[in-house]
């Protein structure tokens, strides 16, 4: 698993954060190799990975299934999962090659509902919802070509495509509405789908060179992609209770989104010394976003979406640091970042609501700045201070129609806040029976513990109230700054010791949670359909 943050990690996307990239296993040594791994567990856990793989001459492939189920904590909840994927290379010479994957899954869970904190403290595993499901079905496909144009120049180019689908049916009221039975049959459900299809091509080189006989990596490239979503929601579904996606008259939205995506990105790693190097980054990302469709539908009228296209073009820089000694070293990384506006920002949850026609990309910076390393064979560790700032942040706030108070309100989406993101984490291993220089008798004992103490607040978050009824409706203006960002703990610790030989291992754990808020405005009461309010930590 690579964590990329800093300069470098502009190559990777204008996200906040940093790329979280998985690597996945492949054999090269062996003609042929199986593997297996099953487990069971509690809640009827089933889980089983079989795979196969190797590498015959120019050939190399690997494919694995995983499938996993099981019934969840609470009632009315159960999972199907599986993951399939096919690998496969051939080695034109020892510097091209050519490969090709592809990745089928399919996730279907039944889904028990939420609980309001009444329902929770009486029964915290109890459901209201016996007929909610959800599911995803997913393709992934792509093919790789890499060569060595010389000895100092890596090229690498990748054809990829995404078609999947998102899909629920369910009822979608308040926790504590109970799921009506209308003469002697259940309400009908709701059923809302997503279509995906997205495709791209990105190309990567990186080249060595010597600057003042100290080598140097530059790394630079660039990424076309086209993705289109079909949105169908608010379709009228069965009575029944299975995973039944059928619908009576169609979906009164129905909406079409297409993005396209140019960017081209850059980086260099600057070796001032073998200890001390500096890598600024740069990526230019070009977006055009259009919008079309039904919003809904008013009797037998369509309630249309204004087709509009919305075109970005953001440049963004970064930096990263690093200071090497013998076995540790000194780390800081800082760079810009952006979340562009989403399909569901352009989509107003309700006819009546009105989206802002210059909304902005919601923008900012993430900073880090840390100490790790090794200590002996006995110590592994790594601690940092981390901060990041969000701004234009997407909410809602009441106006007037037509400035007039008499005409009633509507709710207006814009941007309205910012938010800062601060505080320290750190992660320490010791290996207790190699410190004492018992390990060969007694195995490998770690002592282990990851913490994070989190300062999440809104800098500026403009918020509107209104009282009284039409005619004589006040709105009241406020801003939530100090505010606690919701669902942000002040805390999340994981503690554990592991012990393990050539044959055996063994680890318990502990997870620690902070106090969360589920709204920007803070309510420490519970509502009393549980969405809003305070929630405790657990451990």
């Amino acid at each position: 698993i690579q964590l990329i943050r800093g300069g470098a990690s502009l190559q990777f996307g204008p996200q906040f954060g940093g790329m979280l990239n998985y690597v996945l296993k492949r054999e090269k040594d062996k003609p042929f190799v199986f593997e297996t791994q099953n487990t069971i567990g509690s809640y009827n856990l089933l889980s089983s990975y079989n795979a196969v793989g190797g590498t015959l001459k120019k050939f190399s492939y690997y494919v694995y299934n995983h499938s996993r189920s099981g019934n969840g904590w609470r009632d009315n909840n159960r999972f199907t999962v599986r993951n399939t994927h096919a690998f496969l290379e051939y080695r034109f010479t020892d510097k091209t090659k050519i490969s090709a994957e592809y990745t089928n899954s399919d996730y279907e869970m039944k889904q028990p509902g939420g609980l309001t904190d009444q329902q929770f403290n009486d029964n915290s595993q109890q459901s209201g919802r016996t007929r909610n499901w959800f599911g995803t079905p997913w393709n992934l496909f792509s093919i790789n070509f890499d060569t060595k144009i010389t000895k100092n120049w890596d090229f690498n180019t990748k054809l990829f495509a995404v078609v999947g689908e998102r899909n629920s049916v369910g009822v979608t009221t308040t926790p504590n509405s109970p799921d009506a039975i209308i003469t002697n049959n259940y309400s009908n459900r709701q059923v809302d789908r997503d279509y995906y299809k997205n495709f791209g091509v990105e190309t990567r080189s990186i080249y060595r060179y010597n600057l003042a006989k100290i080598k140097n990596n530059l790394a630079f490239g660039f990424r076309l992609y086209k993705a289109q979503t079909n949105r169908l929601q608010l379709g009228k579904g069965t009575t029944g209770t299975t995973f039944d996606l059928s619908t009576e008259n169609g979906y009164p939205r129905d909406l079409n989104f297409t993005t396209k995506n140019v960017a081209l990105f850059a980086e260099n790693q600057f070796k001032i010394s073998d200890k001390f190097s500096v890598t600024p980054g740069v990526r230019f990302e070009y977006i055009s976003s259009i919008g079309s469709g039904r919003l809904a539908l008013n009797g037998n009228n369509e309630v249309l979406l204004n087709e509009k296209t919305i075109t970005r073009n953001q440049p963004l820089f970064g930096i990263g640091f690093e200071y090497k000694f013998r076995s540790t070293n000194i780390y800081a990384n800082i760079s810009q970042a952006f979340r562009p506006v989403l399909f569901s920002d352009l989509t107003p949850p309700a006819v009546t609501d009105v989206i802002d026609p210059n909304l902005k990309d919601a923008s900012g910076f993430n900073a880090d700045f840390g100490f790790r390393g090794t200590h002996k064979g006995y110590l592994n560790f790594d601690i940092s201070l981390f901060y990041l700032s969000y701004n234009n942040r997407i909410g809602g706030i009441r106006q007037f129609i037509d400035n007039d108070p008499t005409k009633g309100t509507y709710l207006y989406r814009t941007n309205l806040g910012e938010t800062r993101n601060k505080g320290i984490e750190g992660f320490a291993d010791i290996n207790i029976t190699k410190f004492i220089g018992i390990e060969k008798p007694y195995g490998n004992l770690d002592v282990f513990a990851s913490m994070s103490f989190i300062d999440a607040r809104y800098t500026d978050f403009k918020t509107t109230t209104t009282t009284g009824s039409t005619p004589n409706i006040v709105i009241t203006d406020a801003n939530l700054s100090g505010n606690r960002i919701e669902n942000a703990p002040r805390y999340i610790h994981n503690f554990g010791v592991s012990w393990s030989n050539p044959h055996f291992s063994a680890t318990v754990q502990q997870k620690i949670s902070g106090k969360i808020y589920t709204d920007a405005t803070n309510t420490e009461d519970a509502s009393a359909n549980g969405v809003t309010g305070l929630l405790d930590g657990y451990k």
